[in-house]
């Protein structure tokens, strides 16, 4: 019998193995002693908390270049300031002038392009990063990851809040929305194109059918804009068609 790592309900679970579950605030988690161990990591834990730690070190030394580069705006605006209110000669002002003018213009180019990298850095952090620890923890097997990666990540946006950068939760139609991530997890576990994706889903009713007429693998032509549980229909009949080969 297979025990499943995270459940919504524990309707259906057995007397003996409902003590071995615990609730957290999406749900009921297996407690497994040691799963975490620096040592003796699982096999799946173990990607997910490199995957972690490479966030955070991402996300703080993001912060850091964009704290960096504000210091530097500043301090050059002062220093310009400071070199106007300077006394000098009024047939060296237009050539004072032009000189800052030209070394600002190089500035600003500088700091326009260190934030463009920053932005990327902080979306990889904020965005990807975040619809990547969803996906892994539904999706059915690793298989499943890449079928609901891109529905999650066109569902979230990278901003700012009270100075620090945050991840914000679009609605179905790309607007700004008050969900949490928690809350767009239990929304993908109870869409019913994902029912044959996810593991522990609150849909009802599978998914839908690949191909057209005849047996063998469905044919996908334009997997970006196919649904999952069709993805997913296409991949296990390949690898059918492949071991009976």
């Amino acid at each position: 019998m297979t025990v499943k790592a995270f459940l919504a309900s524990l309707d259906g679970v057995s007397d003996s193995l409902k003590g071995e579950y615990k609730q957290g605030k999406e749900g009921f988690y297996l407690d497994l002693d040691g799963l975490d161990s620096r040592d003796h990591q699982h096999p799946s834990v173990g990607a997910l908390l490199r995957a972690r730690d490479h966030e955070k070190e991402g996300r703080e030394a993001a912060e850091k270049l964009l704290k960096e580069a504000q210091v530097k705006t500043s301090s050059l605006e002062e220093e310009m300031e400071k070199r106007l209110k300077e006394t000098v000669p009024k047939a060296n002002i237009d050539l004072l002038e032009k000189s800052y003018n030209e070394k600002l213009e190089k500035q600003v180019t500088a700091k326009q392009t260190e934030i463009a990298t920053l932005t990327t850095s902080l979306r990889t952090v904020l965005v990807d990063g975040e619809a990547l620890k969803i996906a892994t923890a539904i999706a059915k097997d690793p298989d499943s990851i890449p079928l609901i990666l891109p529905h999650i990540s066109k569902r979230l946006v990278a901003d700012v809040a009270d100075g620090k950068p945050v991840t914000r939760v679009l609605d179905k139609d790309g607007k700004p929305s008050a969900s949490t991530l928690g809350e767009l997890r239990e929304e993908i576990l109870a869409t019913r194109m994902f029912a044959g994706v996810v593991l522990g889903s609150k849909a009802s009713g599978g998914g839908a059918s690949g191909g057209s007429g005849g047996g063998g693998a469905p044919q996908i032509k334009d997997a970006a804009n196919c649904s999952p549980a069709d993805l997913a229909a296409a991949i296990k009949a390949k690898k059918q068609q492949g071991g009976t080969k």
